[in-house]
């Protein structure tokens, strides 16, 4: 299975923080199926000054079964791509310790995974409840639970 965060963020965010684990998780599920229904979930990690987030829309979690684009030339094919998005408290995360907010983001990553709920019926074959076992084991072994 396919993972990956997209990041919004205020200047001052620890991206590198957010980036790090990013790629940890990708490490950790890029082997994992959990069925053929859904290739991918990108959970966008939003964290803004108050002062900026009304000039961000907050969006509903999407699920697309297959489209194709093209950016300054070359095609991309999303394919069965489940995204939502995490809004992180600005001034709490920021006021952490690296490890803090590591785990204030591990809380928050697990809180959202409600929303593989939300999947359309017609999505079948993914074992949501083996996605957020798996998950929650990650965290457990970060120690970060």
């Amino acid at each position: 299975m396919e993972f990956g965060f997209g990041i919004q963020t205020s200047t001052g965010v620890d991206t590198e923080l957010i980036l790090g684990l990013e790629k940890e998780l990708k490490v950790f599920f890029i082997k994992k199926n959990y069925g053929g229904d859904l290739k991918k979930i990108v959970m966008g990690i939003c964290c803004m000054a108050e002062e900026f987030e009304n000039f961000y829309k907050r969006r509903k979690p999407s699920y697309t079964a297959y489209k194709e684009i093209t950016i300054v030339n070359k095609k991309i094919i999303i394919d069965r791509v489940f995204e939502y998005e995490i809004w992180l408290n600005f001034k709490v995360f920021n006021s952490l310790s690296e490890k803090g907010a590591k785990k204030l983001l591990a809380q928050e990553i697990l809180k959202s995974l409600s929303n593989l709920d939300t999947l359309p019926k017609k999505i079948k074959d993914f074992n949501r409840e083996k996605f957020k076992y798996d998950m929650e084991r990650f965290f457990s072994e970060q120690k970060l639970i």
